[in-house]
């Protein structure tokens, strides 16, 4: 045995279902340097009389504490100091090696470095990680270790080393051991990995080959992701308050953030990935009622109102178009149907002075809309484009009054989008409605009574944000009247 290389520890404890296929993916490795030290911390099922059977076969060495100490910290330890030689590897009793894994790292071994390997990963019904957790998973792994090796405190945002793709010399556990507190189980790794890097000044080597195969089963010492994110603050904390950590105190409160985000998005992808039919059944379901349903077309109807009537038509004396609304996807059409609005309505209109109202970015569209009005017949002298930056409603009905009383006009016929109505019949009674007359008329775009299924609703956008401008505008005014 004087030429032995490596030793490989596995620390076991309830490990019936699985020490056999690690002790076989040891003993197996086509790199034959080396010796397997299996410690047991006194299982209470059948996995020491397993391993007294498998010794027997393969020649390994077995040893079993004393008493359980609650923690892989105290059986690795033990293994460290049993061993011989020169590199230590670890297992964990529900993780197995690719057979070349051994022959693979040594040859690529680098001293004064961490070496560690790509793992897939298997959950309890052996069912590998989502392809998209596993692409994500190695970019953070390679992106952490360079900035790991930059910053060594990096560290405790993301741990990119699995301990059971791990090869490094046996010396740097002289002076650093596995802790052996029972509050560290499960992050008594993290803990080693940061001294070894800070203390030892190594730096992590990461080969992108996968030989390592990580199963996490029911009782695992990894399986309880909520359970390790809340040891590893507490952990990081304590050693903070101590002095042991030479990181700044924003980086640990930072990192506590991070830990519980990433653990509120672990469990979330976790829940989704488990209910992913149910997920897309919803979407599609989801996806059906709200492009392909009258539902928008309901929530929507509320949002509608016109008080025209013949004789508003009769008595107009000004006549205002909004060209601001258009559909979701194609905004122009606004501008469009406000046209068809004029044209239809030419009759009336004729002689009547055209303000068209509107954002600046968008005058291009009225000088369109106002050559075509003169080519149907109007006077190019009665269309007003209205140049000024009105930016809300009040702003819009302030300025036709403005302009209603300048003039001595009363009655002014208004034509917006269908469902930009409601809103502007709020403001204009509630600050306008002894001013002046607008009539809001029904416009060439008016939705429909009903809506049939399968044929797609384009007006989604605007309903929400009407609907949003008119709970801003009743909230502003209930906290204006509330602070007076």
């Amino acid at each position: 045995m004087n030429n032995i290389v490596i030793s490989v520890i596995i620390p076991v404890y309830n490990s019936e279902k699985y020490i056999e296929r690690s002790i076989k993916s040891v003993v197996n490795q086509s790199y034959k340097k080396l010796e397997l030290i299996v410690v047991d911390d006194c299982s209470t099922d059948k996995t020491w009389s397993l391993i007294q059977g498998l010794k027997k076969k393969y020649n390994f060495k077995a040893l079993k504490l004393e008493k359980n100490s609650g923690t892989p910290g105290k059986p690795r330890n033990v293994g460290i100091t049993k061993s011989k030689g020169k590199l230590i590897s670890f297992l964990d009793a529900d993780d197995y090696w690719h057979k070349d894994k051994l022959q693979y790292q040594i040859k690529h071994f680098k001293k004064n470095h961490i070496n560690c390997l790509n793992t897939e990963y298997f959950d309890i019904e052996n069912n590998k990680a989502p392809i998209f957790i596993r692409l994500f998973r190695l970019f953070l792994i390679n992106i952490f270790t360079i900035l790991i090796n930059y910053k060594k405190s990096m560290i405790f945002f993301f741990n990119p080393i699995i301990l059971s793709s791990v090869l490094i010399e046996k010396s740097v556990f002289k002076k650093i051991i596995f802790s052996e507190k029972k509050n560290f189980a499960g992050i008594e790794d993290l803990y080693i990995w940061f001294k070894i890097i800070s203390e030892k000044k190594f730096d992590i080597l990461f080969l992108n080959k996968t030989f390592v195969y990580n199963f996490r089963g029911t009782h695992t010492l990894h399986r309880d992701y909520s359970l390790q994110s809340i040891r590893s603050i507490n952990i990081l904390s304590s050693l903070k308050l101590e002095g042991k950590i030479a990181a700044s105190s924003s980086l640990i409160i930072f990192t506590t953030v991070i830990k519980l985000i990433r653990e509120l998005i672990r469990i979330i992808l976790s829940f989704l990935y488990k209910k992913k039919k149910s997920l897309v059944i919803s979407i599609v379901i989801i996806y059906f009622f709200t492009f392909y349903s009258p539902l928008f077309h309901y929530i929507g109807k509320p949002l509608l109102y016109n008080n025209q009537h013949l004789k508003s038509f009769n008595n107009t004396e000004l006549v205002v178009v909004n060209t601001n609304y258009g559909y979701d996807k194609y905004f122009n059409f606004g501008f469009s149907y406000r046209l068809k609005d004029l044209v239809k309505n030419k009759k009336y209109f004729l002689n009547k002075r055209i303000l068209l109202l509107g954002s600046n970015k968008y005058i291009p569209q009225k000088l369109i809309i106002k050559g075509l009005l003169i080519e149907s017949g109007y006077d190019t002298n009665n269309i007003f484009i209205v140049l000024e930056s009105l930016k809300s409603k009040k702003e819009e009905l302030e300025y036709i009054y403005n302009v209603s009383n300048i003039n001595n006009l009363k009655n002014i016929s208004y034509f917006t989008s269908p469902y930009n109505t409601r809103y502007t019949e709020i403001i204009y009674n509630n600050y306008y409605v002894n001013n002046y007359n607008l009539i809001i008329h029904k416009s060439n775009d008016w939705p429909e009574d009903d809506h049939q299924y399968f044929k797609r609703f384009s007006y989604k956008k605007m309903i929400i944000s009407e609907y949003f401008n008119i709970l801003r505008y009743k909230f502003l005014a209930l906290s204006t009247h509330f602070f007076k």
